[in-house]
């Protein structure tokens, strides 16, 4: 009798497992909308970090999603710092599910969602996205990994990734409607073509601020090309720039306290044309004293340009689908084989020091000079084949021609004294350029054939971790020509005003 009741007892026991297990079940069923469900970790994950599998039901997270932005890192990751895993490479369901998540910072593109976003930042072969509302797992100065790879960023970019980060996150520009010089239309330009591009990508990003108080800077979108583009006539054109640079400070001081707070050193104006700062001459003298200049001609020997408040723009336009910067990247990865030493094509004849490059070398097989124009089609090829660009003086110290040999590897050889090159401080320019003083052209083959095949290598490698950095994109990529500019501007805001 006493072995058939422990029989029942183990009987009822099974009974109610089961029904307490269907009971579960059916509850875990009749939670409304569940996007997400918990199974069990694969074997290659850590052991501390849950498996999540994405469901295709919508869910009331979508709302949350719409109301929440991303910022994206094309091949980034962060090292470690995985709260979960989510079975799914569906962008927006990962959005969703991060958004949902207090802990959650961001997520890479795999599918694992990171406690945070901020430091431990590596190149990757996926791309990285961090939510823009920081969470109390957020640190407000990140850093960037030790992890020597970090130097992927290009130059000494992985060194500053910290304070990028807090860019990002902090910085608000003003620009003021300026409607004086309206009337001058834009001029599509491949030179002098960066001042539109600038005015119109800053008004559209996020650091675009119609709140003056909340200003980190206040921006006069000058258009120097346009206005000196207005007469054909170069002496009087460039009267009317400096004319309507001029009116447009005036303006802006009667209309507005915000210049007069700082005598304009929280402001910022822009000349790509040759002109550069002397498009200031007739206005306020604040303007070239004080105020944050963005010039194509940064030259120190020139009176115009502040080397110490002054930012010297990466100066070509060039973006987008067949552009310069695609073409050749095209071409790099092509990997055509460098058999010219030094190439230059233009005008020979113009400035004090192409004149006697051309003498000395227009002979020399080593070398090839054009002079005059050459068909893009032959310009692309002798970029693609050439060791060594020749970037040299002409009318003023800057030149086009540098990112053209940048975007195709070509290294740059810079002849050209006190130029003040794009970005300076943030690359290293001795990395990936050829610095040849004027007065020593004589030395310019024995310099380039000096050069080691190990020595150029590396050259061309840091070459092409840089060129994003002084390409323009629209909309703007992370750490491209825009960002870099605006960071450059962000690390000269230390300014104290007086209302």
């Amino acid at each position: 009798m006493g072995r058939v009741l422990r029989l029942v007892r183990i009987y009822l026991f099974f009974v109610s497992c089961f029904f307490i297990a269907v009971a579960i079940f059916l509850l875990l069923q009749l939670q409304s909308n569940r996007s997400v469900h918990m199974s069990s970790c694969a074997t290659d994950c850590p052991a501390n970090v849950a498996v999540i599998r994405a469901s295709d039901e919508k869910h009331d997270a979508d709302r949350r999603v719409a109301e929440t932005a991303y910022d994206l890192l094309e091949n980034m990751d962060v090292e470690g710092k995985d709260l979960l895993y989510v079975s799914t490479r569906n962008i927006t369901r990962l959005k969703s599910i991060c958004t949902a998540l207090t802990d959650c910072s961001g997520f890479n593109s795999n599918g694992w969602l990171k406690t945070h976003t901020r430091t431990n930042i590596i190149p990757s072969n996926v791309n990285l996205y961090i939510k823009q509302h920081t969470t109390k797992h957020d640190i407000k100065h990140p850093v960037v990994s030790n992890n020597p790879n970090h130097h992927e960023f290009g130059g000494r970019f992985g060194l500053f990734a910290s304070e990028y980060f807090h860019m990002m996150d902090n910085m608000k520009i003003y620009s003021y409607d300026v409607r004086i010089g309206a009337e001058m239309p834009d001029v599509h330009d491949y030179k002098y073509g960066v001042d539109q591009l600038f005015i119109s990508l800053l008004k559209k990003s996020k650091f675009n601020t119609q709140d003056p108080v909340e200003a980190t800077f206040y921006f006069m979108p000058t258009r120097c090309f346009a206005y000196r583009r207005s007469h054909k006539d170069r002496a009087v054109g460039g009267h009317i720039a400096a004319a309507t640079v001029r009116d447009i400070v005036n303006w802006v001081k009667v209309s507005f306290p915000y210049w007069n707070a700082s005598r304009g050193s929280d402001h910022v104006y822009i000349c790509s044309h040759d002109m550069g700062g002397e498009c200031s001459q007739l206005a306020d003298h604040n303007l070239y004293k004080n105020a944050i200049g963005l010039f194509n001609t940064a030259d120190y020997s020139e009176p115009w340009f502040v080397p110490h408040k002054d930012i010297s723009l990466p100066h070509h336009p060039s973006h987008g689908e067949n552009s310069l910067p695609v073409l050749g990247r095209l071409a790099r990865e092509g990997a055509m084989e460098r058999t010219n030493l030094a190439f230059f094509a233009g005008n020979l004849k113009r400035g004090r020091v192409r004149n006697t490059i051309y003498s000395l070398y227009a002979q020399d097989s080593y070398f090839h000079l054009v002079h005059g124009y050459l068909p893009d089609e032959a310009y692309y090829k002798f970029l693609s084949t050439s060791k060594f660009c020749l970037i040299v003086r002409g009318f003023r110290a800057w030149s086009p021609r540098l990112l053209d040999a940048i975007w195709f590897g070509c290294v740059p050889v810079i002849v050209a004294d006190w130029y003040a090159l794009p970005l300076q401080g943030l690359i290293d320019w001795r990395d990936i350029a050829v610095f040849v003083p004027e007065a020593q052209v004589s030395k310019l083959k024995t310099t380039l054939t000096s050069l080691s095949p190990h020595k150029l290598h590396q050259m061309q490698d840091e070459i092409r971790k840089v060129s994003k950095h002084l390409t323009w994109n629209d909309p703007p990529q992370p750490f491209d020509a825009f960002h870099s500019v605006l960071f450059q501007l962000w690390t000269r805001r230390h300014i104290t005003r007086t209302i």
